[in-house]
């Protein structure tokens, strides 16, 4: 997924009207807490999570207390005392080991692989989650959290957040075209997302329409001023961290092709934390109605 575009570092023609961004905050949007598990419920009592949004699934069952690790990019309100086990992306066995879990949650992604077996050689279980860029997806995720954490689905806590998955309850015809960008300027990653990108379901529910899913079936393609001037984006949704890395509102609109959208021209942008833009966790239904609003406050 990693492509570099040094042509996108090329001004493109400046825009005179002041830029409109709103950003929504992981503090904008807490985790919800959805009760606590039945005292007959067996859960391990020192979790390591790993896997995309699985943290904040364990916070809203009520068992904060049983993290005793995280990767970097599970960020939310209240997770200061719970120890980042990785270095950077990747998994350390050194720091899950010394904090002594009974239980690890990975993604079919998590690695490096030496790590997992020092982990596994040591007697620690270590169950893979599912990761999830879709509303159906969830759903899944949080089945093998639970089935993970030996929590029974009928458990009051766990039916409260499988009933918080949210959904389509209108038609997606008409509405804001909205195009995602995932960037890492200063890695040179420029790309466009497309369909199953995560976003796309976001932008849906919303109430938009996520252009670059209408022109490619990948999740991402190259982010080039051709592609983008084709889909012709009202709005343009980032992640804050991807914004900063071109240099914010000013370097995201000087990049080539950007100007000559709607997008471009009128400065629309919404920007949100990167923690929670994908993590398709318990704050996806606090975010899908902060996007709803940003969106209709941008038309």
């Amino acid at each position: 997924m990693v492509i570099l575009f040094s042509s996108l570092l090329l001004y493109a023609f400046p825009c005179a009207q002041a830029a409109q961004v709103i950003t929504i905050s992981q503090n904008q949007i807490p985790v919800p807490i959805f009760g606590s598990p039945s005292k007959s419920a067996k859960i391990p009592t020192r979790i390591v999570s790993l896997a995309n949004g699985a943290a904040e699934v364990l916070v809203s069952l009520g068992l904060k207390t049983h993290l005793v690790g995280r990767d970097i990019a599970s960020s939310f309100t209240g997770d200061t005392n719970i120890p980042i086990v990785t270095q950077a992306h990747a998994l350390s066995a050194e720091k899950v080991l010394a904090v002594h879990p009974t239980l690890v949650l990975i993604n079919p992604s998590t690695g490096p692989t030496a790590a997992l077996k020092q982990i596994s050689a040591a007697g620690i279980k270590i169950a893979v989650i599912p990761e999830a860029y879709s509303l159906t997806g969830m759903r899944t995720k949080y089945l093998s959290i639970l089935k993970a954490i030996s929590l029974n689905v009928e458990d009051p806590v766990a039916l409260k957040l499988l009933g918080s998955i949210p959904v389509i309850s209108h038609a997606v015809t008409g509405q804001t075209g909205i195009a995602f960008l995932y960037l890492r300027g200063t890695s040179g990653i420029y790309l466009l997302g497309g369909k199953g990108s995560g976003a796309d379901a976001l932008i849906q529910i919303a109430g938009g329409i996520d252009v670059g899913a209408t022109k490619d079936s990948n999740p991402f393609m190259p982010l080039t001023p051709e592609a983008l001037v084709s889909i012709n984006p009202s709005i343009l949704l980032v992640m804050q961290k991807g914004l900063e890395s071109v240099g914010g509102s000013k370097g995201l609109f000087a990049l080539a092709g950007v100007a000559q959208t709607p997008a471009g021209i009128n400065q629309k942008v919404i920007a949100v934390d990167d923690s929670l833009l994908l993590a398709f966790g318990p704050r996806t239904q606090g975010l899908i109605s902060k996007l709803t609003d940003a969106i209709g406050s941008l038309k």
